[in-house]
């Protein structure tokens, strides 16, 4: 049997691999589905069903038949994954706790390039505005990935897959239009480059609206984000293939930022105007041969962001090779090097960084083997060794069985070692988040906290066991069930430092450090019913119970015993039918259990979205989309570095959606 290596993304990216039909997708039962191949787990793409990982894919009439209109709206429906909304523009999404704007233990990929944001570890999901119609799939893993992606893939990956350009010929027109003022536009043009390659471009604006703060009044954080790329995907010869893809934006933001008035020590809402604008490029070449394959990708990535004055650039380049040895081994190993540089210019009052240039350096060699014991059983060992100049060389491994009594049942567990690098804030950020007018006890002093960065901050470490299974009692009915166990050692706390005297106020330190360990364990489940030929019904929920451990001489004022910035419950209904040959429709329950953190404060919550689609001709369709209905508004979430950024609530909203393509 001939195997082409993956590359990365390998199956959804090359031309030559074989193209989900979007229209047989629309029919395919749920063992089909469970044959869908993703490469998210580990380097070798496997069907859904043989994964040994709790993997979640939304595939591309899932996003069609969605009531969202943002990627983290659309990741709701994954068990396991939090999804908060902070404002118009910000978002937090975590999986398995730990959640926050600046969710630092889950690594995203667009097209095989890490969107995870260096200055605060995370990632900007408003700078993450895909055209949606453009996306072939989601995969997400549920739990460490680090031996397979990297540092910082300690408690989940979300692995965006674009289409080829071979499969997006001819002309595509979309627009979506809601209250106030609120639209997005998209257009896309596609065509042949010859007889051995294909092109796209693409061209997108989205603006949102402002929403409104807690007590009712309008609030400031409208938005307006453009964007255009393009694709190229191509033949170089009989066994060798190569893709092009890149991409411009620039990104204009209303948000309500508290700065901290030295003087009086009191915290000062401020409405302000940020700009960001950026753009990437990804090249990558495979080359196919019997039983495997190599492959190379490098990519350039560059950004602004004037609410930090910050420009982030960075270098990234990869080698794979994969190759069957003995039958029975699939072997694959590769090396990457990735080259970083912050030049922060900060603002005084909000944030500061020291030193303002930095520059990093990650080297890499992976390799994981593949293991075929017996007919039922498959070991996967993975292992990544990573050195970074700001910190010591790393191991990060896993170890994957699989067992498969029967066709339609399947057992599997993992144990995993996984870390996070720490972000260039831990290490020297100065950034004022409490101001207090003077008091007897300061001596009339104004108090202004703010927290202080620690150059000798080391990687946070995971160690996870986890164990899943799924059953397939038939086409139209199976049930996909995970549970884990999370140890976490030298996770960041925010230590009180000595107070001093700096110009006309106290200045009471909050310094970063280690003295926190955790643990977490979880159950997520997955029902999914095909009740009829064009009805679907599914049921996703999770569990977490989440405890911190502090060190007893630490005084951490953030991460206390008992406190956890995820829900504990939660689970979601979707129902996708098709009432007649030309309509669809498509219904997402939604219940979100609160969170008890200080710095949280959220109560549980209901949500109910829908759409109704009509399709009148080939080519055409217009859907009405309502989202958060019989809801007044309400908070999702709060910015974690205590309100620096004004939280908004949205409520009731509805929007039309029309979309056109034609050659």
């Amino acid at each position: 049997m001939k195997r082409v290596a993956p590359l990365l993304l390998s199956l959804a990216l090359a031309r030559g691999a074989p193209a989900v039909d979007i229209d047989r997708l629309k029919a395919l039962t749920l063992e089909d589905l469970a044959n869908v191949p993703v490469s998210i787990a580990s380097r070798v793409a496997r069907p859904v069903r043989d994964t040994a990982a709790a993997v979640y894919v939304i595939t591309r009439e899932d996003i069609r038949r969605s009531p969202a209109e943002s990627l983290p709206d659309l990741l709701r429906e994954v068990p396991g994954l939090d999804v908060g909304r902070i404002d118009a523009n910000t978002w937090a999404v975590g999986i398995r706790g730990f959640n926050g704007r600046y969710a630092n233990k889950l690594l995203v990929l667009v097209d095989g390039r890490s969107v995870y944001a260096s200055l605060f570890s995370g990632v900007l999901w408003g700078l993450q505005d895909l055209l949606l119609e453009d996306i072939e799939r989601i995969e997400v893993i549920r739990g460490p990935g680090a031996s397979v992606w990297g540092a910082n893939a300690v408690n989940g990956v979300i692995n965006i897959i674009t289409r080829s350009s071979e499969d997006t010929h001819g002309n595509l027109v979309t627009l979506t239009a809601g209250e106030k003022g609120r639209y997005r536009i998209g257009a896309r043009h596609g065509g042949a480059l010859g007889d051995r390659a294909d092109y796209r471009f693409w061209v997108q604006q989205h603006h949102r609206r402002d929403g409104t703060f807690e007590n009712g009044d309008e609030a400031y954080d409208h938005a307006l984000d453009q964007r255009l790329g393009f694709r190229i995907d191509g033949l170089a010869g009989d066994d060798d293939s190569y893709s092009l893809i890149g991409g411009v934006h620039r990104a204009q933001s209303a948000v309500t930022v508290n700065f901290i008035d030295a003087s009086t020590g009191l915290t000062v809402p401020q409405k302000s105007n940020s700009q960001s604008r950026g753009g990437y490029l990804i090249g990558r070449w495979r080359h196919a041969r019997d039983e495997g394959g190599w492959s190379l990708q490098l990519y350039y990535d560059h950004q602004w962001y004037d609410a930090t004055n910050e420009r982030e650039r960075a270098f990234d380049i990869e080698f794979q090779d994969e190759r069957l040895i003995g039958g029975d081994h699939q072997l694959t190993w590769g090396l990457g090097y990735r080259w970083l540089e912050d030049d922060v210019g900060g603002q005084p009052g909000f944030l500061e960084v020291h030193p303002p240039r930095n520059r990093r350096a990650l080297y890499s060699l992976f390799a994981e083997d593949e293991i075929q014991l017996a007919d039922h059983w498959r070991l996967n060992l993975s292992a990544r060794a990573e050195y970074s100049t700001v910190s010591d060389a790393d191991l990060q491994a896993s170890a994957r069985l699989l067992w498969k009594p029967r066709q339609d049942v399947t057992w599997w567990g993992a144990l995993s070692r996984a870390s996070r690098i720490p972000s260039v804030a831990e290490r020297g950020v100065f950034a004022p988040v409490i101001g207090r007018p003077g008091s007897a006890r300061s001596n009339g002093l104004p108090v202004v906290s703010a927290f202080i960065g620690n150059p000798d901050f080391d990687a946070e470490n995971m160690t996870s066991l986890e164990l899943g299974y799924r059953h397939e009692w038939s086409r139209a009915l199976s049930l996909d069930v995970s549970a884990f166990f999370y140890r976490y050692e030298g996770l960041r706390s925010i230590e009180p430092g000595t107070p001093e005297l700096v110009g006309d106020h106290l200045l009471v330190p909050l310094l970063v450090d280690d003295r926190l360990d955790a643990w977490s364990r979880g159950l997520e489940l997955s029902l999914d019913w095909r009740f009829s030929q064009t009805g679907r019904l599914r049921l996703n929920g999770s569990l977490l119970d989440l405890r911190r451990e502090l060190d007893p001489e630490s005084g951490d004022i953030v991460s206390r015993p008992g406190q956890n910035n995820a829900p504990e419950g939660q689970f979601n209904l979707l129902l996708s039918t098709r009432p007649a040959t030309r309509w669809s429709f498509d219904a997402r329950l939604r219940y979100v259990g609160g969170l008890p953190a200080d710095t949280q404060r959220i109560t549980d919550y209901w949500a109910l979205d829908m759409q109704l689609r009509w399709d009148p001709a080939p080519g055409l369709s217009i859907a009405l989309k309502a989202r958060n209905l019989f809801d007044n508004g309400r908070i999702e979430f709060h910015d974690e570095l205590n309100q620096r950024t004004t939280s908004t609530q949205e409520g009731a909203s509805y929007s039309v959606n029309l979309e056109w393509s034609f050659d």
